[in-house]
Order: C-alpha cells, then sequence, then structure tokens
C-alpha cells in the first residue's frame, strides 16, 4: 500500500494521503483509484488538502508509475521504484528528474517517454521488486 507524505517547506505542517494500492492524478487532482473521489488538488505550484497548502510529497513505499491518454489507454509501467519526490510539480527518482507537472497545458511531462500525458498513475508494487531494480 502506498502513502503520500506532504510537507509544507515553509513551516513544519504535513498531512498524509492513503493508504492505497493506487493513486491517479488527473490534470490538476489526485484520487484514490478505488474510490475515485479528490483527495489533493495541485494549482499554483502547492497542493490543496483540506484548505491547507503543501510545496511537495514524497512517497518512500515502492511503486511503479504509469501514463495515460485521454483514451485512457497507459503506457508500459516505468520502475519500480523505491521511492519518489516530487516538489513544485517536478517528480524526481533519487536526484533524477522523471517527470514534470506543467500548469499551462495540464499535461504530466514524462522525460524517460519523451511525451506529455494527462494522467499519471502510481501503483504499489513489492519491496522486492523496487530493490531488485535499484
Amino acid at each position: 500500500m502506498l502513502q503520500l507524505d506532504f510537507k509544507d517547506a515553509a513551516s513544519d505542517h504535513s498531512a498524509s494521503l492513503g493508504p492505497a494500492q493506487t493513486f491517479k492524478f488527473s490534470r490538476s487532482v489526485v484520487c484514490d483509484e478505488s474510490r475515485g473521489h479528490v483527495l489533493a488538488t495541485y494549482r499554483s505550484d502547492q497542493w490543496e488538502i483540506e484548505g491547507s497548502l503543501y510545496t511537495g510529497f514524497q512517497c518512500s513505499r515502492p511503486s511503479r508509475i504509469y501514463f495515460e491518454d485521454a483514451t485512457g489507454r497507459r503506457s508500459y509501467g516505468c520502475g519500480p521504484f523505491a521511492g519518489i519526490v516530487v516538489t513544485r510539480g517536478a517528480l524526481h527518482i533519487g536526484h533524477q528528474l522523471f517527470a514534470h507537472y506543467q500548469n499551462r497545458t495540464q499535461l504530466w511531462h514524462c522525460y524517460a517517454l519523451s511525451s506529455d500525458w494527462p494522467v499519471m498513475i502510481l501503483k504499489a508494487t513489492t519491496a522486492a521488486e523496487a530493490y531488485a531494480a535499484a
């Protein structure tokens, strides 16, 4: 199961989303894919959760990343990764920039795939898979 840990760079304020098997980042919102309801909204380089703002989040649990086009077709799974960090829309795997959310177009640009996508999916995987790939 995944958990997203949100933090505000200017304060000690934090929040967590999850646990969930899959988080779906559809344009400017994030949902627990199994429940479908909006958990957070991204605007002006900040995540809003229940009225509080956060500059980024991390997920330190093993996961794979998929992207989806407007018709629902998915990319192949990237990863598995031991953890991810997202700050101001920039998604890093370790020290490498992997994807970036573009406010103007509301699309995720994946550098590994050299393409833009309206949906990014973060899906739980096993620790053994993530550490074997590292």
